[in-house]
């Protein structure tokens, strides 16, 4: 499995409005050119409106801030 798959797809989706509803609504259309495992499309094709926060929010505090860029302080 490639979680670093998983967390591309996470994040595309938290900055990404358009691909995080299609993300939401329609998950196999939204991750169709991903290379997924079948445990990775099972877990993303549960994220629901009520549980996505709190994915993204698991996966920001993993990854450094530099994976975000510089950020407002550093501009």
């Amino acid at each position: 499995m490639s979680a670093e798959t998983v967390r591309q797809v996470v994040a595309r989706a938290v900055v990404e409005p358009d691909f995080r509803a299609r993300l939401l609504r329609t998950p196999a259309e939204a991750i169709a050119g991903y290379d997924l495992s079948e445990a990775e499309l099972v877990a993303l094709r549960n994220l629901t409106p009520a549980n996505f926060d709190s994915v993204a929010a698991g996966l920001a505090a993993r990854l450094s801030p530099s994976s975000f860029g510089r950020g407002e302080a550093g501009r």
